[in-house]
C-alpha cells in the first residue's frame, strides 16, 4: 500500500534544461522494508505557484526492522511556478527555483 514516508530532511534542485529541473529529496522511513520510494506529483495541488510532491513508498508487510531508515527519491519536473513543496507524514519542505 502506498503511504507517505515519515519525514523529509532535505530537498535540492538541479537544472536539467532551461525548462526542467531534477528534484532530489532525502528523509526517513519509519521502519525497514519500504520499497518503490518516489516523489509523486499531487493532482489536486493548491494554486500557490508551487509544484506539490508527496514523498511516498510502498509500506512493508510482515516482520521488518523497527528503526528509522534513510530514504531518497528523485523526479524531473517542468520548471514552472515558484518552486516545489515535498510533503511527508510529519513535515514538508520547500525549495525555490
Amino acid at each position: 500500500m502506498t503511504r507517505l514516508l515519515l519525514r523529509v530532511a532535505s530537498v535540492s534542485l538541479d537544472a536539467t534544461s532551461a525548462s526542467s529541473v531534477r528534484v532530489v529529496a532525502t528523509g526517513e522511513a519509519s521502519s525497514g522494508g519500504w520499497t518503490r520510494v518516489r516523489l509523486a506529483q499531487r493532482a489536486n495541488a493548491p494554486a500557490d505557484g508551487m509544484i506539490h510532491l508527496d514523498f511516498v513508498g510502498e509500506a512493508p508487510t510482515g516482520v521488518v526492522i523497527q528503526a528509522l531508515q534513510p530514504a531518497m527519491a528523485a523526479r524531473v519536473v517542468a520548471r514552472r511556478g515558484r518552486g516545489v513543496v515535498v510533503r511527508a507524514r510529519d513535515n514538508a519542505m520547500k525549495a525555490y527555483f
